[in-house]
């Protein structure tokens, strides 16, 4: 699933939610509305404010009532949508308005009622058409309200029968507001909750894919690691037997080719392997050290780069195949970064509450923009580089509890640090 389906999905899902809220909104506004209008209607009778306008009034609210009634049967005998909502909300607003026309205009008792059908739609279509239409309609009402005449709006009803009014219906369009912004929030909720279970969809979607790319790989570059190391060895004897300089030239382009192709393999392998294999045991940091410049004591010489180990020989208890492993592809990377003559140091230093094991090149050093990508998968500056071995190097050291830091400056060399938590690291004299 992408990000484009998965913003639709939550989409739908979202609109759904709002249509719900607008159903259920639609099915109490008869009666919750209707409570309302009684109130006014008691509030005038009682004040005495009756005659034409009363009456006028009072055939408004049963119209008011009746369109609310055909609406709720309109919803139930087919799907509500967000235009159901903001027209019959329109509809409503308006017949307020007229009943506010010739009950006082700004002075009427049902004038605070007028906000409440136009705030909860708004807030909960959001910067949406509807709610740039309902929020136009009421300025549009409420100046229209202003312009009216004395002989239009009628006499302003006598104190303080006026004042309950407008106490009364404030507090209750206070009251269906709050119990309607609160069913919103819910509603919301319920759409986050909702767009949580979809990313854990799509993470765990992904993360299934990542997992069969990952192994397929694996095996396809363990099927080919056994013939390429046949293929270097025949490259070897041939190269060995040739007397041809021309010949000779190919075996040895052949021969380096394979070379890399192993090692891109050994690399995406290390990557691939599942980090949940550590063997610890006690290692002497210096022969593994060692070791390591054995194995790659040959590359070094062909590029004319001089591999060296400096400090005590200290111990610590790792997995020597992973550390190994780390030191392998560190010092690879520095021989890589070194010129001709240049020298690669491995340095073994025991400092309070930590060892340290230190591999230095006086290369050309890293750009601090490039520096900060370094440990990226797959990042490299280099055409037959693979963007692993600083990866897999991490990995492995921050497994042990330990860490890998990265320093360059151009024109200096760079150095990778690995620290080794006393936990993990002992020091014993030579």
């Amino acid at each position: 699933m992408d990000a484009e389906t998965l913003e639709r999905r939550y989409a739908e899902a979202r609109d759904a939610l709002l249509i719900e809220f607008g159903t259920r909104w639609i099915e109490r506004k008869p009666l919750v509305m209707s409570i309302q209008r009684g109130m006014v209607v008691v509030i005038m009778l009682l004040a005495g404010y009756t005659g034409p306008r009363f009456f006028a009034l009072l055939g408004l609210y049963a119209l008011t009532f009746t369109v609310d009634f055909v609406e709720r049967r309109h919803i139930r005998a087919s799907r509500c949508t967000e235009h159901h909502i903001a027209y019959g909300t329109m509809i409503a607003m308006l017949l307020m308005a007229i009943g506010c026309a010739f009950t006082g205009g700004y002075a009427s008792p049902i004038l605070p009622a007028l906000l409440t059908p136009a705030v909860i739609p708004a807030a909960a279509f959001g910067r949406r058409p509807p709610t740039w239409m309902l929020l136009g309609e009421l300025v549009l009402l409420l100046f229209v309200l202003l312009l009216l005449p004395e002989w239009v709006t009628g006499p302003i009803m006598p104190k303080p029968w006026v004042s309950i009014g407008i106490g009364t219906s404030v507090v209750f369009a206070v009251w269906v507001t709050v119990v309607n912004l609160v069913t919103l929030t819910e509603v919301y909720a319920r759409a986050a909750v909702t767009a949580a279970r979809m990313r854990e969809e799509v993470l765990e979607q992904h993360e299934s894919r990542a997992r069969g790319l990952e192994t397929m790989g694996a095996k396809v570059a363990h099927e080919l690691k056994n013939p390429l190391a046949a293929i270097a060895g025949l490259a070897q004897l041939l190269l060995q037997g040739s007397h041809d300089d021309k010949t000779r030239e190919r075996l040895s382009v052949m021969a380096s080719e394979v070379g890399r192709m192993e090692k891109t393999m050994r690399e995406y392998l290390a990557f691939s392997r599942p980090l949940d294999e550590m063997r610890p045991v006690d290692v002497d940091l210096a022969a593994l050290a060692d070791d390591v410049i054995t194995l790659l004591e040959g590359r070094a010489r062909a590029r004319a780069v001089t591999l060296e180990r400096i400090g005590d020989r200290l111990r610590a208890k790792v997995d020597p195949a992973r550390l190994k492993e780390a030191l392998i592809n560190l010092v690879d990377n520095a021989i890589e970064a070194s010129s001709s003559g240049g020298r690669v140091t491995v340095e073994l230093a025991r400092v309070p509450g930590s060892t340290h094991v230190r591999v230095r090149d006086r290369g050309e050093g890293i750009a601090p923009e490039v520096l900060a990508r370094v440990g990226t998968p797959y990042f490299t500056t280099r055409s037959d580089g693979t963007g692993l071995g600083v990866v897999i190097a991490r990995a492995a050291i921050e497994q042990h509890g330990g860490t890998l830091a990265l320093h360059s400056q151009r024109g200096e060399g760079t150095l990778a640090e690995i620290v080794l938590p006393d936990g993990a690291a002992h020091a014993r004299a030579a």
